[in-house]
């Protein structure tokens, strides 16, 4: 379902497993999209940027998924 956060966070750990950044990418985006509140979504979107060479993107998701990971304590 293309509505499902869970699934989609699950297929992007998979791409990035196979290397497949990009594809990773977009499932992370789209994970984050659907569920804003996630760390988990925010921080493998960041990790996976930061593969990727963007340093900027990355702190941003990275800084959102530890103020998240803060606020669901």
């Amino acid at each position: 379902d293309p509505k499902y956060p869970e699934a989609i966070f699950n297929l992007g750990l998979a791409l990035r497993n196979l290397n497949r950044i990009d594809d990773a990418l977009k499932a992370f985006r789209r994970a984050a999209a659907l569920a804003p509140d996630s760390p988990q979504a925010q921080y493998a979107l960041g990790m996976t940027l930061r593969d990727k060479g963007d340093a900027a993107g990355a702190r941003l998701a990275l800084d959102r998924a530890a103020a998240l990971s803060r606020q669901n304590k």
